[in-house]
């Protein structure tokens, strides 16, 4: 076991109780935080271009244990429940694969990360014969051994890009998300999809609070000799 990943390793429990992994909402935190704790031991913020996965070899029994997970085996949608990653697999699985060098255990979790996004993918799109482009954005798409992974599990004439070729630029991807979600609120559209939530209807998502100072008939008080009070 090399130096910087047994020191990795309490770093990892650490981390994962301050992030509150014990109730994650998908399974790329545990993917995410790991690698992000033992890259820290290793002095850097990330892993830039997954130079330090690209390294490493993947692990074929903590590869087959992670795609093993009961979560794979239920019904579509699924989601994550607060003990199927959480902190506490975390630990079991460090401990028991604890003699796995960095470079072996991110290209691992890399890889992970990769067959649960596509298993994500062809589990869930029904009509995915017909779709010849898959657009990826975020953060992980500047990643790009993380984003040649992909393409191994991905069938045959399904192409993996990113938005950016379609106009959209891949860092905005969150800010895109929000902006959507708010204005379908503020305009009470439908802006849940129960086919991958699982929720039983379509529904109007988010809470819309005014600002005080939009508050009209405000000048009633005066009349009065009163001043509004704001809760």
């Amino acid at each position: 076991m090399s130096w910087p990943c047994a020191r990795s390793f309490p770093a990892i429990h650490r981390e994962s109780h301050r992030r509150n992994l014990r109730n994650p909402t998908d399974i790329h935190k545990f993917a995410h935080a790991t690698c992000e704790v033992v890259l820290q031991s290793l002095g850097r913020p990330y892993d830039k271009d997954g130079e330090v996965a690209s390294k490493g070899k993947v692990a074929d029994m903590l590869m087959g244990r992670l795609k093993e997970h009961d979560f794979f085996k239920r019904p579509i949608p699924r989601s994550a429940s607060r003990l199927d990653f959480g902190s506490s697999y975390l630990d079991r699985q460090m401990e028991e694969f604890s003699h796995l060098s960095t470079e072996d255990l991110l290209a691992t979790l890399t890889e992970f990360a990769a067959y649960a996004i596509t298993r994500s993918i062809t589990d869930s799109v029904k009509m995915l014969s017909e779709i010849s482009v898959i657009m990826a954005s975020g953060r992980g798409t500047r990643n790009h051994y993380l984003m040649s992974r992909p393409r191994e599990y991905m069938p045959r004439g399904l192409r993996l890009t990113t938005s950016g070729e379609f106009g959209v630029p891949a860092q905005f991807r969150e800010a895109i998300k929000f902006a959507t979600l708010a204005y379908a609120t503020v305009n009470q559209l439908a802006n849940n999809i129960p086919a991958a939530s699982g929720a039983t209807r379509f529904g109007i998502l988010g809470k819309l609070v005014q600002l005080p100072r939009h508050a009209k008939g405000v000048t009633e008080y005066a009349a009065y000799g009163v001043e509004p009070t704001w809760p």
